[in-house]
């Protein structure tokens, strides 16, 4: 009985595929399962609020924030001790509640901040609100007057009239060139209803809060009291500088049950499709940049499906028809390769039209700068002001540095990648051959073994070893002192990219381009591919890869929790019946928030808070959280679209992890780790590049794969398979780039409601003044300097205009300045 020949490989190969694809059916089965338990409400046994007053008012009915101190180890930093914390965040006008933990080791400081606290910070740094769609209607279709009864700016509607004259301004898409409402979507920054009166009631209510802030806005604008300096009315606190230094154990801020489960309802399920997750509801509860990555997820899956469906089909084909991967695998190449244009630039208009709905679209320009940020205060020698000086002689030599520790950490993964090839080529020496106990022969080609092994470390190789630079990357990104998170961010993203490039690809690289060759040159064919088909070796080490990845990634993100989980409960259950009481009593009790004064057997015994349990869970870090998640995926669209080709069922691999991919981060976030902190997002910034880099490079290799180390056109001489590689390559980027062309990142329909938004703003926030010309040449026969409303409003009482034309406006006093401004 000989079990090496190729219908029992091919046949070991397709059990070893379905397997893989039960197992991750069954990790997602055991995932939710997981999720469902965890998801009931728990009972809330709390104490009312002395502090609290109104909802309307007040807006202190939720601790947003929380700092954790350790009892008994004061911090080094004197700025930084628990007694000076406090002090800083009650000058900030920030309220605190402190208690102890359960084991009375460690304080924590709950914080939170009035209603007018949070409107004053919103006005300091001109924090965007989404405005109200009727109230965006309204003022603009009135216009705008001074309390002298003259337009600062004209009404925009149709029919109204400016002494006898009719004039039409309205906002009318007759054209249907968008889909939106011209007064959707529109962001300003906030005023103070003290300032400007004519802004009350401008601005968006969110519901049931009766507020114009949303939890993540709390959230954000508490931060950035927090770290504004004390000229701001800020704490001073710079809550990276303090957590670097262990001056606190933790800041973060707290979980809001309401909004949680709510979220997990719609999110933690079977039926919820990759196109329909609660993107809106995300981006509300964690903040734009984890609402972006959940958006890219969701689309990248979304496209996946249609590949996958494709490449199962060539794979099918090339099962049973012995000739027909000649014919498909040249028509899977060119699929391929334009499904990464068409998706890239699909993305690229999701992401715009997301990001223009969110209020993100000139985020980046709008970026503060980080705290961490050090540099020589020095007067500005554009508007003359004090600004921070970094120099750029400094930053060139941080610059060479860093890349200089990539290069040497490259050699180092060379090496690795180097010893595994070797270890191939050395077991491939070693034939072995072995009985079955019944007697039979089994025969085992020794370089199949070494395929096996090789193909297995360098796959654990590139799971284990892309994250190893991280942490060296982020130290070395620190020592460039970055002005902006999204500079920081873009560049870790280079540095780790191209460390994560070489690792994941390179073999791959090495055996479809380099392999045979290196095998013929040194005249050492236990070097060469395993039958001389390179294209069958490639194929092997995707699906090595691929299945390492499904069954080590299951074990670490599913299956490891809920044994942990498991055993935490058959602890507790075990203890609990050693005593003699009601395990599910147990279970019961542990839920509740505070001690229940409805049990005098509790009344006793010191409970763990919420806050305390979420503190006891990991973090989720607001940057480099979200940055591993992009480059897991990046590197998944990697092993789908540069080698494809080579194996057809890598798209449905990837389409069945992401539907899981989803749901566990969806789980992590929501029920495993601290609630990050949230910040904005205008893209997905590097990332986007670098999927346009894959995009060409996917179009070159699988064109390589094709015309050379494929069989499709072995019996042709080098010179026609090099000319045929150019022919194909250039005809795919050709076509390639009349797409890009073709399609606009951003859609006219978007560009369309930025620009209404930019007007409106500028008008209803900005209150800029129009032009006489704006109306037409008629105005002029209207109006001299000054333009006077014509009354047609009933409900609006105006002054008498002056006698003259010539006569300027009496001046009034503020009050009554205010009382007509109040009016409108």
């Amino acid at each position: 009985m000989v079990l090496n020949t190729e219908q029992d490989l091919i046949l070991w190969e397709v059990v070893s595929y379905l397997l893989s694809l039960v197992l991750m059916a069954c990790s997602l089965r055991l995932l939710l399962t997981i999720a469902r338990q965890e998801m009931r409400p728990r009972p809330m046994f709390t104490k009312n609020d002395a502090l609290f007053t109104d909802y309307e008012i007040g807006q202190n009915w939720s601790w947003d924030w929380v700092f954790v101190f350790a009892v008994g180890r004061e911090s080094t930093e004197e700025d930084y001790t628990l007694k000076r914390v406090i002090e800083r965040l009650d000058a900030a006008r920030l309220e605190t509640k402190m208690f102890r933990s359960a084991d009375r080791s460690k304080i924590f400081v709950k914080i939170r901040a009035t209603s007018e606290r949070l409107k004053d910070e919103a006005a300091r740094i001109e924090y965007k609100l989404l405005l109200a769609p009727s109230e965006v209607k309204r003022r603009i279709q009135r216009g705008f007057r001074d309390p002298s009864g003259y337009y600062k700016w004209y009404p925009r509607k149709a029919k109204w009239t400016l002494e006898g004259k009719t004039f039409d301004t309205a906002i009318v898409d007759t054209k249907r060139q968008s889909p939106y409402s011209f007064n959707d979507y529109i962001y300003g920054k906030y005023e103070k209803e003290s300032n400007r009166p004519d802004l009350k009631g401008a601005y968006k209510v969110y519901y049931p809060a009766n507020s114009i802030f949303r939890g993540v806005d709390r959230l954000k604008l508490i931060q950035s009291i927090m770290e504004a300096d004390t000229k701001n009315y800020g704490a001073n606190i710079n809550l990276n500088k303090v957590l670097a230094k262990h001056a606190i154990l933790a800041a973060f801020p707290l979980h809001h049950d309401s909004e949680l489960y709510a979220l997990q309802d719609k999110w933690l399920n079977y039926k919820t499709a990759p196109w329909k997750q609660p993107i809106d509801a995300v981006k509300d509860y964690f903040g734009e940049k984890i609402g972006l990555y959940f958006l890219f997820l969701g689309h990248y899956t979304t496209w996946l499906c249609a590949a996958a469906c494709v490449g199962s089909v060539v794979t099918v084909v090339n099962f049973f028809e012995s000739g027909g991967a000649d014919a498909v695998t040249p028509l899977f190449a060119v699929f391929t390769s334009l499904w990464a244009t068409l998706y890239l630039e699909s993305w690229k208009n999701t992401q715009a039209k997301k990001v223009m709905m969110w209020g993100m679209t000139d985020f980046e320009t709008q970026e503060q700068t980080r705290p961490e940020f050090e540099g020589l205060e020095i007067h500005s020698p554009v508007h003359g002001m004090p600004v921070l000086f970094f120099s750029r002689r400094e930053q060139l030599r941080a610059y060479v540095a860093s890349y200089l520790v990539v290069c040497a950490s490259l050699v180092g993964v060379l090496a690795v990648l180097a010893a595994a090839f070797t270890m191939q080529a050395f077991i491939a020496n070693r034939p072995i051959a072995t009985h079955l106990g019944s007697g039979k022969p089994l025969n085992f080609d020794g370089r199949r073994l070494g395929l096996i092994v090789s193909h297995v470390v360098i796959a654990l190789t590139s799971f284990f070893g892309c994250d190893t630079l991280r942490p060296v990357a982020t130290r070395l990104n620190e020592l460039e002192n970055h002005r902006t998170e999204t500079q920081f961010e873009d560049n870790l993203i280079a540095k780790v990219f191209i460390f994560r490039f070489v690792i994941s690809y390179g073999p791959l690289f090495y055996i479809s381009v380099l392999q045979q060759n290196v095998a013929t040159t040194l005249n050492f064919q236990r070097l060469a591919c395993y039958h001389r088909d390179c294209f069958s070796d490639v194929s092997s080490l995707l699906a090595t890869t691929f299945i390492v990845r499904v069954l080590i990634g299951n074990f670490a993100e599913v299956v490891g929790p809920s044994i942990r989980q498991w055993n935490e409960r058959r602890k507790r259950r075990r203890v609990t019946l050693r005593r003699g009481k009601d395990p599910d009593a147990l279970v019961r009790r542990d839920l509740g928030e505070y001690q229940d004064p409805t049990n005098l057997d509790l009344a006793r015994k010191r409970q763990t808070s919420p806050t305390e349990e979420q503190y006891l869970r990991d973090e989720y870090h607001h940057l480099l959280g979200t940055f591993d998640d992009y480059a897991e995926m990046i590197t998944q669209f990697g092993y789908t679209t540069l080698f494809a080709t080579a194996f057809p069922l890598g798209p449905l691999f990837a389409a069945v992890n992401n539907y899981i991919e989803i749901r566990f981060d969806g789980w992590k976030l929501l029920q495993n780790t601290r609630r990050p902190w949230p910040t904005g997002a205008e893209d997905i910034g590097t990332w986007e590049t670098v999927l346009s880099i894959m995009s060409i490079l996917a179009t070159l290799t699988n064109s390589f794969l094709v015309t050379y180390t494929g069989s499709t056109f072995e019996n042709q001489t080098l010179f026609s398979r090099l000319l045929l590689f150019t022919v194909f390559e250039y005809s795919l980027l050709g076509v390639k780039l009349v797409i890009m062309i073709a399609i606009d990142d951003t859609p006219p329909a978007v560009k369309l409601q930025i620009d209404r938004a930019s007007f409106l703003v500028s008008k209803i926030i900005l209150n800029e003044r129009d032009e006489e010309k704006d109306l037409g040449d008629d105005v002029d026969e209207i109006i001299g300097d000054m333009i006077h409303v014509h009354n047609t409003d009933p409900d609006l009482v105006l002054p008498e205009p002056p006698s003259s034309s010539d006569a300027k406006p009496a001046k009034k006093d503020q009050k009554q300045r205010d009382v007509e401004r109040g009016d409108l």
